[in-house]
């Protein structure tokens, strides 16, 4: 009997002192998502710079104080916006929109310090003309420059996760956004051609106009000829 109901017991204990299977997964986020919601904060902060500039502008006017202060606020601006939303939220309004966040490589949220080192390595990302931020379409664990230099990592809105032990990092995307990021990479690095190509295009054709206008003139205005 007594040896009847341990070999009933004895499983029951062993399943709740078992630890939890290390099978969980998180997505982190793919180079398109995180695209869109970057597109989506520059909006969002070209329209509070231009209401701030004319704010300012109505302040001081039109100036050398004007002139200085115009792009030390734009800054500001952007300081305040990154590193306040991924500080307080772990969202930009464009994440949240993408329903991603941003964490830690341990699933915390950001620290002021580490958000701060993130901002910084936006700009470092972005210099190489956005090399930093395309990088994010082929790392493994689709991390920009950024990410690696403040060691974070854009995951879905839900995903809850403490430490990096038995965690498996999954991309949410199957690499074809790779694709896009060498085009849009190309589109960069051409631009500077183009726009000179373009320039000296329509200089060309719009001094050939402007010519054919000015002696057009010229010639309505001589009037008759003198005799």
């Amino acid at each position: 009997m007594t040896s009847s109901a341990s070999q009933h017991v004895a499983p029951v204990d062993a399943a709740v002192e078992a630890p939890p299977a290390d099978g969980r997964t998180v997505q982190v986020i793919g180079f398109g998502r995180r695209l869109v919601a970057y597109g989506i904060d520059v909006v969002i902060l070209l329209a509070l710079s231009y209401f701030g500039s004319r704010a300012l502008h109505a302040l001081l006017g039109q100036g050398g104080a004007m002139s200085v202060l115009s792009p030390v606020l734009s800054l500001l601006l952007n300081v305040c916006y990154f590193v306040g939303f991924w500080t307080i939220k772990g969202q930009t309004p464009g994440k949240m929109a993408m329903g991603i966040k941003i964490v830690t490589r341990d699933g915390a949220r950001l620290l002021w310090g580490t958000a701060l080192v993130r901002y910084v390595g936006y700009w470092i990302s972005g210099l190489p003309l956005g090399l930093g931020f395309v990088w994010a379409a082929f790392d493994a664990r689709r991390e920009g420059w950024h990410d690696k230099i403040a060691k974070t990592r854009v995951v879905r809105r839900d995903a809850q996760f403490v430490g990096a032990s038995g965690v498996t990092f999954v991309p949410s995307d199957r690499g074809k956004e790779a694709i896009v990021a060498v085009l849009l990479l190309l589109a960069l690095c051409a631009l500077p051609f183009v726009g000179i190509i373009a320039y000296v295009v329509v200089g060309k054709a719009l001094g050939n106009q402007i010519m054919g206008i000015s002696n057009w003139l010229d010639a309505a205005g001589a009037g008759p000829p003198v005799r």
